[in-house]
């Protein structure tokens, strides 16, 4: 497991840092990308509450720029996986809701009607915005009370 790099989310920046050959580096490569991914996606639902918006991720970064390039690096990696999982969530302006509607047309048997993805695409652009704003604005909350999350 990779316990050493367990922060508030299950995800850190720790000194997991070890020398592997290229196949067994990037296998240690794949199976840690995994872990990142189970991890992310288990904590999500777990706490909620503390998904972070640009400024929040902003705020950590500058934690982690003062760690040096590979924590940067560590961190650029995991941002890219959590972004990559944020862009499957089946709501239409999405990935996810492109695969969504591809899967509904595919059991139909025929293309959805323009105003359904008219409808579809207003109502998750409206709930995108939403989070955004919340979570934004607990970001600038906690920012301003000194209750950043920060990978340990």
């Amino acid at each position: 497991t990779h316990t050493d790099c367990i922060g508030h989310l299950g995800v850190g920046f720790g000194a997991a840092t070890a020398h592997a050959g290229f196949l067994p580096g990037v296998w240690k490569g794949i199976t840690y990308s995994w872990w990142v991914v189970h991890e992310t996606a288990t904590r999500t639902f777990q706490t909620p509450n503390q998904a972070q918006s640009v400024i929040g991720v902003g705020q950590v970064y500058t934690e982690v720029a003062s760690r040096g390039i590979a924590a940067v690096l560590a961190f650029s990696g995991l941002l890219s996986l959590a972004l990559a999982l944020f862009n499957l969530i089946p709501i239409p302006p999405l990935d996810g809701g492109h695969i969504l509607f591809a899967v509904i047309e595919r059991i139909k048997g025929r293309a959805l009607a323009t105003s359904t993805y008219e409808r579809a695409a207003v109502v998750g652009i409206a709930l995108m915005l939403l989070l955004f704003v919340v979570v934004g604005w607990r970001d600038i909350f906690n920012i301003y009370n000194g209750t950043v999350l920060v990978g340990k």
